[in-house]
């Protein structure tokens, strides 16, 4: 279920990067290099990376895009200590487990808030 999460949350954030108008070849491959690889870690980094994409070009509003690049950023940081927690390493891994919630506490909150409308009305 995370792949298709992320596999949506890619086409939220990428729908206007200008590179996806573009008409050079090379484009598309460009894009997704980091989808190639069978390493699942590479749907988090594609998440992150588009993300933080919605910044750089204003592609939505500046709350809004903020709000999923810290929230694409939480998602990776939950999974990498996620990991930690789960390779049961002594006290190490107890502060991870712990932590990992924080991050994805943050995660969840920030892409829910990301979809509501900041704009004066």
């Amino acid at each position: 279920m995370s792949i298709v999460a992320h596999l949506l949350l890619i086409v939220r954030f990428g729908r206007g990067f200008p590179y996806f108008r573009s008409k050079s070849k090379g484009v598309w491959q460009r894009c997704w290099t980091p989808c190639d690889s069978p390493d699942l870690y590479c749907f988090f980094c594609t998440t992150m990376w588009f993300a933080w994409e919605t910044v750089r070009y204003n592609l939505l509003p500046k709350p809004n895009a903020w709000m999923v690049a810290i929230a694409a950023t939480c998602w990776y940081l939950t999974e990498i200590t996620g990991e930690i927690s789960n390779i049961g390493i002594g006290t190490v891994s107890d502060i991870a487990f712990r932590i990992v919630w924080i991050f994805y506490g943050t995660n969840v909150l920030l892409l829910a808030l990301s979809g509501y409308r900041w704009t004066k009305n």
